[in-house]
């Protein structure tokens, strides 16, 4: 037995595309329905559904581990070659280090 009524099946064909905002709206509306199940019944339905955009990883700047070596090395005052070995330490390691030598 569906939990969707024909008149909450008519409320979706009302609109053709639906974002998850959107979807997350109806599902509030109506007590007994999840945002999960709202955007399944639109995309079962054959509706539009335009997922949340997904944060993409270069969005986050990334630090190479290289990188904290060289911040290690100016801090303590070496030449970067002389502990260029420790790039292939644990970056969270190598982390706490920069931080505890700045």
């Amino acid at each position: 037995m569906s939990k969707y009524t024909d008149s909450m099946v008519a409320a979706l064909h009302a609109q053709d595309t639906w974002t998850y905002d959107e979807c997350a709206a109806f599902a509030a509306d109506h007590s007994d329905l999840t945002t999960r199940s709202v955007i399944s019944k639109v995309k079962s339905e054959g509706l539009t559904y335009i997922p949340k955009a997904k944060p993409t990883p270069s969005a986050t700047v990334q630090i190479r581990k290289s990188d904290v070596v060289a911040t290690i090395a100016a801090a303590i005052g070496v030449n970067v070659e002389a502990i260029e070995g420790l790039a292939k330490a644990d970056k969270r390691s190598l982390e706490a280090l920069a931080k505890a030598v700045a």
